[in-house]
């Protein structure tokens, strides 16, 4: 039997690779802990995020600079669990990216859930953890 070390880490593709990197630096709390001309390593809390220059990719934002146009076609969405979803709302605004509205989240498995997208459209989900209630 093998034994695995399992530390989550994720790669990003991405046009403007110091945008992408801004947008999760600050919205997650990471640190740029390497960095080159083709990536950047962002890493904290468990995770490890490989930002790396896309040498050609189809435009994300769909003629409307004021927000990315979220990339629906991929078959993954990240999920990350964060200490206040309204807290993060203007950072990511801030930084390129995007929230949906507070009244599209949903509540999942003691989470409240709510999708957004960073600088380059790629879809993301964040999720804050619900107060434990006491039952009488």
């Amino acid at each position: 039997m093998s034994q695995t070390l399992c530390q989550q880490a994720l790669l990003i593709f991405a046009d403007d690779k110091t945008k992408v990197s801004s947008f999760y630096q600050c919205v997650l709390g990471l640190d740029v802990i390497e960095s080159t001309s083709s990536y950047e390593l962002l890493s904290g809390h468990g995770c490890e995020i490989f930002v790396h220059s896309a040498s050609v990719s189809e435009s994300s934002s769909g003629g409307d600079e004021s927000k990315p146009a979220p990339r629906i076609d991929t078959s993954l969405k990240p999920i990350f669990t964060v200490f206040d979803l309204e807290g993060i709302r203007d950072v990511a605004v801030h930084t390129g990216g995007f929230l949906l509205p507070p009244e599209q989240a949903w509540k999942y498995r003691n989470f409240l859930v709510l999708d957004g997208w960073d600088p380059e459209g790629n879809v993301v989900q964040f999720r804050q953890k619900l107060k434990a209630t006491l039952e009488s």
